[in-house]
């Protein structure tokens, strides 16, 4: 797994997701920032940038979690930018909604 910061370069994160029970994404100031729950009740926070001044809030989302039966997560792994991950969750959360 791996975030990204404004200018997309990447942060890979050792995480094991047979382990998560959810991911939760806010995109500050273009930065990726990555809340992990596990099945254990314990969790994890990453942020992909070490030198941001100011957090303007752009967004966020949830990619993956087994409690609210989301799983987007190969299609959110395939982005490219760190707003990318927005799009793509909210496309197909809006195709989920129109199966049913």
């Amino acid at each position: 797994m791996h975030i990204l910061d404004y200018k997309n370069k990447c942060m890979n994160l050792p995480i094991d997701l047979t382990k998560v029970d959810e991911i939760m994404v806010t995109i500050l100031t273009g930065d990726e920032v990555v809340d992990i729950l596990y099945l254990d009740g314990t969790s994890d926070h990453y942020d992909s940038s070490e030198e941001r001044y100011t957090s303007y809030f752009d967004g966020s989302y949830i990619p993956y979690s087994i409690r609210r039966g989301i799983d987007y997560y190969n299609d959110w792994l395939k982005r490219e930018d760190s707003y990318d991950g927005m799009v793509i969750v909210e496309a197909l959360r809006r195709l989920d909604e129109r199966e049913y």
